[in-house]
């Protein structure tokens, strides 16, 4: 079936998409730690949401703008992700050094963690741009099946990451955990510094 493989096409891209978004990788594994496995699923939620916004920008929105918005537009973009991953670096530090709770992240702030890191990273829309040439110029008008294939890959990887993660933590103790969120909270840190680099001289 023609479909079916298209989708199986998309699935391992969207595999390696999800590991190409760092800030992604580390709020998940960050949410899980903090709330455990179902906190996974409004982060990846938010993450899908804003994949198809720039999709949607993408096939419809850019042809209306100058096609080299993005590009044009980039050190705003820059500036937007290195506030929004400083913000978060700071949160998990210092969330991480009050007592520990198991309450985890609310699900509407999981689904904004996962939009806003996702949507407000520019090398997101670069990758979307060159996946959708692909996809058109290869399979013409079924590329829609491409699509749905890589999406379905980022989801289903994210929760992997989450799933991976609520079992390592069945082995970890307080203190390990303690250590693995400080990392993360760094990790968003280090992010930011980059984006802001990037953002002063690029």
């Amino acid at each position: 079936m023609e479909e079916f493989r298209l989708i199986l096409i998309g699935l391992p891209i969207g595999f390696f998409m999800s590991f190409a978004l760092g800030p992604v990788f580390f709020s998940i594994i960050n949410s899980v730690l903090s709330g455990g496995f179902r906190s996974v699923l409004p982060i990846s939620l938010g993450v899908i949401f804003a994949d198809i916004i720039i999709i949607s920008l993408i096939l419809f929105g850019f042809r209306f703008l100058d096609p080299n918005f993005i590009s044009t537009h980039s050190s705003h973009f820059h500036f937007i992700n290195f506030v929004i991953l400083l913000l978060f670096g700071l949160f998990i530090l210092f969330k991480n050094n009050q007592e520990s709770t198991e309450t985890g992240q609310r699900t509407y702030s999981g689904f904004f963690s996962g939009f806003a890191l996702n949507f407000f990273n520019p090398a997101n829309f670069f990758i979307w741009i060159a996946f959708s040439n692909f996809a058109h110029q290869n399979h013409g008008a079924k590329a829609h099946f491409v699509y749905f294939g890589c999406l379905l890959g980022i989801f289903l990887t994210e929760l992997g990451i989450g799933f991976f993660a609520s079992a390592l933590k069945k082995f970890l103790s307080k203190k390990n955990i303690y250590y693995v969120n400080t990392l993360s909270g760094l990790a968003f840190i280090c992010f930011s510094i980059y984006f802001f680099i990037k953002w002063l001289f690029f």
